[in-house]
């Protein structure tokens, strides 16, 4: 009994290696996994081989667990489905819990803020170029925060521009607990010419990574989003 023991927490380990590797890292859109195994960029797409880890290690975890005695009368179909709807995300939501945790008892400001989810897009109006901006932000701590936000548009905009970043005129506050915050935003791209609209918007400038610069008269934090 006690080397079966040492068996299930072995493949709970291995398992619970799922939720680490593809838990997005602070201030950035990318996990462990992603930065270990790049996307390739074929043709006017990306392939993401990085998820071939974690469905190894997932396989392996649950083909361990099969074998034990306690499970071995146990539905394989659905003993696979609870893992993946309820014990992997209950994974993840300790590491937020732990994460919420540090940075509560740090008191470390803006580095508890972080870019959730983010999409950026472009579009022209009468000769006019538009950025719009969509972020989901949560606070992982339980202080309020109070920041503004620099935008670094993708290099392929730059070029054309030889502007670095764009400021966001308003000032956002964000209560503690956890809060979340949810900006759309719009931003005038100033051009001297308009003949590169169609050789900007063929630049596959989504492939560019958009910096988000998160700032307030204490702190500077940078939140990298990586190109599609």
């Amino acid at each position: 009994m006690r080397k079966e023991n040492h068996k299930l927490i072995m493949y709970i380990i291995i398992i619970y290696l799922v939720a680490i590797i593809t838990y997005k890292l602070p201030h950035d859109s990318y996990s462990i996994i992603q930065y270990i195994i790049r996307p390739i960029r074929y043709g006017n797409s990306r392939i993401y081989l990085s998820g071939i880890v974690p469905l190894f290690l997932f396989i392996s975890g649950m083909s361990g667990l099969f074998k034990l005695e306690r499970y071995a009368k146990k539905s394989k179909v659905w003993m696979t489905i609870f893992f993946l709807i309820i014990v992997i995300p209950f994974m993840k939501w300790t590491i937020d819990f732990a994460r919420t945790s540090y940075h509560s008892i740090k008191n470390d400001g803006i580095n508890s803020v972080e870019i959730i989810e983010s999409d950026s897009s472009f579009r022209s109006n009468h000769n006019s170029l538009y950025m719009n901006i969509e972020l989901d932000l949560k606070n992982y701590s339980n202080h309020s925060n109070e920041f503004k936000i620099r935008v670094y548009p993708p290099k392929s905009l730059r070029k054309y521009t030889g502007i670095e970043y764009y400021e966001l005129d308003q000032q956002y506050v964000m209560g503690g607990y956890q809060s979340k915050l949810n900006i759309d935003e719009e931003i005038l791209v100033e051009i001297d010419k308009m003949n590169w609209f169609n050789e900007f918007f063929d630049s596959k400038w989504y492939y560019d990574d958009v910096k988000y610069e998160l700032y307030n008269d204490n702190y500077t934090v940078s939140n990298l989003v990586h190109g599609k």
